[in-house]
């Protein structure tokens, strides 16, 4: 699952059944970047698309069954994800601090060398 359709099930599962248009809204997308994203989204299983009866222009976005079950699943993947780029940002903050003690390991050592 792509970032832009992880936003779409978000958007959703906040308020389900929204018009297209509301979604584009929401997330500050336009339609012709974001029905391209609902479709993979139909394609996967994870909502449905629906015409609207009172709006024969309107399309209704709404979840599955699918959607509705897996969003916990789906949060406590992202939150484990997050975690492990965090654990990155230190591993990071690690390593450039070890390269700045080599760093200037190797400026003292070429200062001694000079000095010889």
């Amino acid at each position: 699952m792509t970032y832009p359709q992880y936003l779409v099930l978000l958007a959703l599962w906040e308020q389900d059944s929204l018009v297209v248009k509301q979604i584009s809204e929401k997330l500050s997308l336009g339609i012709g970047t974001l029905n391209p994203i609902l479709n993979k989204l139909v394609d996967k299983g994870w909502v449905t698309k629906e015409t609207s009866s009172m709006d024969k222009r309107a399309v209704i976005i709404s979840l599955t069954e699918k959607a509705r079950v897996t969003e916990s699943l789906i949060t406590e993947k992202l939150v484990e994800k997050m975690a492990h780029c965090d654990a990155l940002t230190v591993i990071d903050g690690d390593l450039r601090a070890q390269l700045q003690n080599l760093n200037e390991l190797l400026t003292r050592l070429n200062n001694m060398e000079g000095e010889r």
